[in-house]
């Protein structure tokens, strides 16, 4: 019998498993397809300040704390990078949103600057001449969200956990003082159970008669072919619509991009 088994091998599941094993639990980690395979690994990697929530902003500043002691295997794996960010407004009224928005975050203890349009081409001269004011912060990154499975994949079996990829869970139950999780040809059995299935986790919460309330949004990801080096920040725009970096391949991730904004930004570059 398992310590505790963990259903979900996205990063939030994969980290609970880590940490638990590190801490001596005997820990299994199931997953229905493979780790980091559905939103944690097909997102734009933007590791950005500036796009938190004001409330959250004192956990993205210790996330970014624990990215830094990752640095011996998870930050190094994932190709996480400091680049600093820039978010741009392009009329009055966007300044004002942008000004209003990152005071806020400023004051929750994120390390922003209000700027104006001149110090944002010094810091990224390839931007458009019709930004008019801009923030940031140096804290900003990124990382490379394909890679994010195979680095937790390494740390998990390093840490003694058992991973079931590729195994839908099949059925949930209470027994033995314990739980019981069905898969193909298999019965998992662990003292305690986490629950990280995502948007996808109401699906096992049905089995014990519960539901909460999920919403599900898929935003676009946008990769080009690879060209020169033209970004060295992490970009984003006031109205939150539109992230724009570059790899260390030369590609730029285009992260958002709906609704318009090709016309409603005019171009976050030239």
């Amino acid at each position: 019998m398992y310590d505790v088994a963990i259903v979900g091998g996205g990063i939030m599941g994969s980290t609970t498993g880590l940490h638990l094993a590190r801490n001596g639990m005997r820990t299994i980690v199931i997953d229905r397809r493979g780790l980091c395979m559905e939103a944690s690994g097909v997102n734009a990697g933007t590791l950005s300040i500036q796009i938190k929530r004001i409330a959250l902003i004192p956990y993205a500043m210790r996330g970014r704390e624990l990215w830094e002691n990752t640095a011996d295997w998870l930050a190094s794996e994932v190709g996480y990078r400091i680049l600093g960010g820039l978010t741009l407004a392009f009329t009055e009224a966007e300044a004002e949103m942008l000004d209003e928005r990152m005071s806020a975050r400023r004051d929750a203890g994120a390390p922003i600057e209000l700027i104006d349009a001149k110090r944002a081409r010094e810091i990224e001269p390839e931007i458009s001449d019709r930004a008019v004011a801009a923030s940031y912060c140096p804290l900003d990154g990124y990382a490379n969200s394909n890679m994010i499975g195979r680095a937790y994949r390494r740390a998990l079996l390093g840490a003694g956990v058992d991973l079931r990829e590729g195994k839908p869970m099949k059925s949930i139950a209470r027994e033995n003082g314990g739980f019981t999780v069905g898969l193909d040809g298999e019965a998992i059995q662990a003292k305690r159970l986490v629950l990280a299935g995502g948007v996808w986790l109401n699906d096992a919460l049905g089995q014990f008669g519960l539901e909460i309330p999920l919403n599900c949004r898929i935003n676009q990801v946008a990769v080009t072919e690879r060209t020169r080096p033209i970004l060295g920040s992490i970009l984003g725009v006031a109205t939150g619509l539109l992230t724009l970096k570059q790899s260390a391949n030369g590609s730029v991730l285009i992260g958002g991009g709906w609704q318009g904004v090709g016309d409603a930004r005019r171009g976050a570059l030239h």
